[in-house]
C-alpha cells in the first residue's frame, strides 16, 4: 500500500512538471519571434521554478501527513493485535479451565482411577469371624458399588469336573452355573467416599479349614476390578495377601495394589502364586 501511494505521488509531480515545462517551452518559443519581449523568458523561468518549488512542498506535506497517518494506523493495528493475541491466550486458558471442569466432572461420576477392595477386621476375642469391609483408594468416589465373593476351594470340592485352565475351558452349563452361584455371596454398597472403609457385613464365618481363597469381583456402573485373597493360618493366626487388578482396553492384566505380610507362605521361588490353578 505504501508504495502504490508513493508511485502516484512521483507520478502526479512527474505530470505537473512535464505540463508546466510544456507551457514555459511554448511560451519561450513564442517570446523568441517578439524582439520587444525577449526578457520576460526569465521571468517565466522564475515563475516556473517557484511554482515547482511549492508543488513540491505541498506534496512533500502531503507525504509527511500520509506517513504520519500511516505510522498511526500501524501504532493502532499493533496494538490490536496485542489485545487480539491476549484475548486469544485468555480464551485459550478458560479452554483449558473447561476442558478440566469436564474432565473432573467425568471422573466423579465414573470414579477415575479410583478403586476398591475387600478387607477382614479381625476383632479381639473372634479369630474366626471378622468383620467385613471395603476400603476405598483413590480421589474419586465410586457409585453404585457391588462385590461378588466365590469361596474358591469350596466351589472345587463341589464342582470337581470343572475344567480349568484355557486349553481345557469349555461353556459353563446350567448345573455349573447353579454349583457356581451356591459359592457366591452378593453385597451392595451403594457409593463409596474417598479414603473411606465401610463395614459392610459383621462377624463373616471363615471355613474351617488353614487355607482360604477368595475370588472377588467388584463392580460399579462403569468399572471392575478383581481381588485375589489369600487367608493361610500360620501358627494359630491368620496371615492375609491379595491383589487387586484390573483389564485395560486390550484386555492387558493392571495390577493395582499387592499386599504380602512378611511370613506369609510362598512357593519356591520366594513368591505368592497368584493363579488360581495351573494352565
Amino acid at each position: 500500500m505504501v508504495a502504490i501511494w508513493d508511485e502516484i505521488l512521483r507520478i502526479n509531480v512527474a505530470i505537473w512538471v512535464m505540463l508546466w515545462a510544456f507551457v514555459v517551452v511554448l511560451f519561450n518559443t513564442i517570446l523568441i519571434f517578439d524582439e520587444k519581449r525577449k526578457h520576460y523568458w526569465l521571468v517565466m523561468i522564475v515563475i516556473s521554478a517557484a511554482f515547482i518549488l511549492v508543488y513540491s512542498v505541498k506534496v512533500q506535506n502531503q507525504q509527511d501527513a500520509y506517513n504520519k497517518d500511516r505510522l498511526n494506523f500501524e501504532k493502532q493495528l499493533t496494538s490490536k493485535n496485542a489485545e487480539i493475541a491476549q484475548i486469544s491466550r485468555e480464551l485459550a486458558e478458560k479452554s483449558d479451565e473447561i476442558a478440566d471442569l469436564t474432565r473432573e466432572n467425568l471422573f466423579i461420576s465414573t470414579g477415575g482411577d479410583s478403586f476398591c477392595f475387600v478387607v477382614f477386621l479381625f476383632l479381639v476375642g473372634a479369630p474366626n469371624t471378622p468383620d467385613l469391609a471395603v476400603a476405598h483408594s483413590g480421589k474419586y468416589p465410586l457409585q453404585n458399588v457391588e462385590i461378588i465373593i466365590t469361596d474358591y476351594e469350596a466351589l472345587m470340592s463341589a464342582n470337581p469336573d470343572i475344567p480349568k485352565g484355557r486349553s481345557q475351558a469349555r461353556a459353563a452349563t446350567v448345573i455349573d452355573m447353579e454349583k457356581i452361584e451356591a459359592n457366591r455371596t452378593y453385597l451392595k454398597l451403594g457409593t463409596l467416599s474417598p479414603g473411606s472403609i465401610t463395614r459392610v457385613k459383621p462377624a463373616w464365618p471363615l471355613p474351617d479349614r488353614d487355607e482360604i481363597t477368595y475370588s472377588i469381583i467388584l463392580r460399579t456402573l462403569f468399572q471392575s476390578f478383581y481381588q485375589h485373597l489369600k487367608l493361610r493360618r500360620v501358627k494359630g493366626k491368620w496371615q492375609r495377601a491379595f491383589r487387586v487388578h484390573k483389564y485395560g482396553p486390550k484386555e492387558n492384566l493392571i495390577v493395582l495394589l499387592e499386599k504380602v505380610p512378611k511370613g506369609f507362605p510362598v512357593d519356591q521361588s520366594g513368591k505368592v502364586n497368584w493363579k488360581y490353578y495351573s494352565e
